[in-house]
């Protein structure tokens, strides 16, 4: 290697050595954050520092640090036979080499746990009829038009849509699923189905805004984002049984703590008291009175929705204890979900109870809105 001029050379080393030390520190702070992920309020923001990204800047920071910095074997004699010079050249890079070690088996950890490229390896489940496709998606008050067809394409046996835009052809979609099709709406949460409807009810999840903070640049001109959640019981034959699914949208603020507000959206959902909307055989629904007690909403088969924070996350055992992530069956790759262009983050979910699972699991693009969407195939669990 070409030695720099002797003006440079310091200024450079100096440089290779900060590039190791940010790297050092990136990596640690990624580790923490995925040891404690959104326990706590800080940490949350250590969770969600996007792990293409941080792999990235740590290989890049070894490589200018190794390059720009390596030690200081060019001040020990060429001759390293002898024993005193083989140990200053291995003293001089370890560290170095500690950290291409940790970069490494961080990668591989991604891969193994995050990315579940051992899913790529299981023999692909043979098709069955019992099979029901589900999608999710946050269409995010986007125009309609470009989406439409290749939301139809899906062939969607449940879809559930949250912030659909006032362009969405409701009726031209229920269409395109043929005859059976239902559908029921809660607030800024839609569901349509190809199974008959039997029950629902809805509640604002009630999450206030993180005191002393900036405001969201998107609710900034509006009310706060306070969550809303829908519950659906559907008539599956397929399952053998009803099912409920629970549709979600959590308020999108970044500064928000995901721990409390998974608390206060659990609080809400248990509060429930109606009105429950019985699903009459003319297709028209009629509120149940109001029960003077909590009756909360009935425990879920499924769950989906944008939930805002990334797939993993501690705060998402709040809102109900004992579900799996229907990726962790079948998907693998980055599989990230937002933003739709360069996906870094997957905070959109598809989470499934014991008696379900997904024997396919992927992420599409839309070309439009500003999340992808979620496909699963989805069987009742042997």
């Amino acid at each position: 290697m070409t030695e720099p001029p002797p003006l440079l050379r310091k200024p450079l080393q100096r440089l290779g050595q900060l590039a190791g030390g940010l790297g050092v520190l990136l990596l640690a702070a990624w580790t923490i954050g995925h040891v404690v992920t959104d326990r706590w309020y800080l940490t949350q923001f250590l969770w969600w520092l996007p792990t293409p990204l941080v792999l990235l800047s740590c290989i890049g920071a070894g490589v200018t640090w190794r390059v720009l910095a390596p030690g200081r074997v060019r001040q020990v004699k060429p001759d390293f036979t002898n024993a005193e010079g083989a140990a200053a050249k291995f003293a001089a890079s370890r560290v170095q080499w500690l950290y291409v070690a940790a970069v490494v088996l961080t990668g591989v950890y991604v891969g193994a746990t995050e990315w579940r490229l051992d899913n790529v390896f299981r023999a692909p489940a043979a098709p069955s009829a019992d099979g029901v496709r589900v999608v999710a998606w946050n269409e995010s008050w986007e125009p309609m038009k470009p989406m439409f067809d290749r939301l139809v394409g899906l062939k969607a046996d449940i879809m559930m849509m949250a912030n659909p835009h006032w362009t969405f052809d409701v009726v031209k979609y229920r269409a395109s699923m043929g005859e059976p099709n239902f559908s029921v709406r809660g607030g800024n949460l839609a569901l349509f189905s190809r199974y008959p409807i039997r029950r629902s009810g809805y509640c604002d999840l009630r999450i206030t805004p993180e005191p002393n903070r900036p405001d969201f640049p998107a609710q900034a001109k509006g009310p706060p984002d306070t969550g809303n959640a829908m519950w659906v019981e559907l008539e599956v034959p397929e399952f053998g049984r009803p099912i409920v699914v629970w549709c979600i949208d959590m308020p999108s603020d970044p500064w928000l703590d995901r721990a409390r507000a998974f608390r206060e959206a659990r609080a809400a959902i248990d509060a429930f008291r109606g009105p429950v909307m019985e699903r009459l055989e003319n297709g028209l629904d009629k509120p149940r009175p109001l029960d003077d007690r909590a009756i909360g909403f009935p425990d879920p088969d499924m769950i989906l929705g944008d939930c805002n924070t990334p797939r993993g996350s501690w705060s998402l055992t709040l809102l109900h204890p004992g579900m799996h992530n229907a990726f962790d069956d079948a998907g693998y790759g980055p599989a990230y979900t937002y933003p739709r262009s360069y996906p870094i983050i997957a905070i959109d979910q598809m989470m499934l109870s014991e008696h379900l699972r997904a024997d396919e699991y992927r992420i599409i693009d839309m070309h439009g809105s500003r999340h992808r969407a979620q496909f699963g195939l989805i069987h009742a669990a042997k």
